[in-house]
């Protein structure tokens, strides 16, 4: 059986890797961002009030400028980060003959001003996995959006009235069963009607099947104005990596040379957050279940 899911949505794509850690830090920093947002904004209205000694000036807390306080919130989801990271990698159980498990790993190291690195940076010294570390990430990245991952990724995305339209990540090879490197697409949370998803299958001994549907530009439009602003607060809070994907096809014969095979490889090209730039798009999964 063969199974089709078409997405029409306004999104863009950012690095799987990075929305990870996002997701299983979240919990905690739900509880604590609301805090530097107060002071903030008492800092703004002129009303930041803290215990003084009498007829003495501001408080050493009231003296602290914004910009320190920003600098404290960025280390503090820094540090979430490094956190969640690290129980990724035990979590997946990479075994104590990888580089992880034989103390190989490199130093933490400080994310500040910059978007997470790549988690395997901290397990294994290769740019991709090595044998002895590959085994264990296998079966574990084939399935990236677990029930559970997926639902923790739903629950940050829809903080910021976003969400996750597919959980296939996007590959840099059609070919490949894997790809540490791989993109998440993240889109608007729309009223219904203004994203639309067509599904459809297909078995060897039955007829093919056909969606049709009516897509109401307008609608679209309307939705989708003044969004862009929902994902660079995301991306900038959490440090995430918004990606732009350029696509290559090639094509190649088939075994036996009768039939043409289309193939395509992504390159995937980090950019910096003041040039993210959602819109609207249109992606289609097909998933062959033997």
């Amino acid at each position: 059986m063969c199974h089709a899911a078409t997405h029409i949505f306004f999104g863009l794509p950012i690095r799987t890797w990075s929305l990870v850690p996002a997701a299983d830090a979240w919990p905690k920093l739900v509880k604590t961002l609301p805090f530097f947002d107060l002071i903030t904004l008492r800092i703004f209205n002129g009303t930041l009030r803290a215990p003084r000694k009498e007829d003495a000036g501001p408080s050493a807390v009231e003296r602290v400028p914004i910009e320190v306080w920003d600098v404290v919130k960025h280390k503090l989801v820094d540090l979430e980060l490094q956190d969640a990271n690290d129980q990724f990698m035990r979590d997946i159980g990479v075994n104590d003959w990888s580089c992880w498990g034989s103390g190989l790993r490199r130093p933490g190291k400080s994310l500040a001003g910059s978007a997470l690195p790549p988690f395997w940076t901290d397990i294994c010294g290769e740019a991709e996995p090595c044998d002895m570390c590959m085994d264990d990430l296998l079966s574990w990245a084939c399935d990236i959006w677990s029930d559970k991952r997926l639902k923790r990724l739903e629950t940050l995305l829809k903080t910021f009235k976003l969400c996750v339209p597919t959980d296939r990540p996007v590959l840099r090879r059609d070919e490949s069963l894997m790809d540490l490197q791989s993109a998440t697409y993240v889109a608007l949370l729309t009223p219904k009607g203004a994203c639309i998803t067509l599904e459809t299958n297909c078995g060897y001994d039955g007829p093919d099947e056909q969606r049709v549907t009516q897509i109401d530009f307008k609608m679209m439009r309307k939705t989708a104005r003044g969004a862009r602003q929902r994902f660079l607060r995301l991306i900038r809070l959490l440090h995430l990596e918004p990606l732009q994907i350029e696509t290559m096809v090639s094509k190649k014969l088939a075994s036996g040379g009768q039939n043409e095979i289309v193939l395509r490889q992504r390159t995937f090209t980090v950019l910096p957050v003041n040039e993210a730039q959602p819109k609207w798009l249109m992606l289609t999964d097909l998933v062959t279940d033997w």
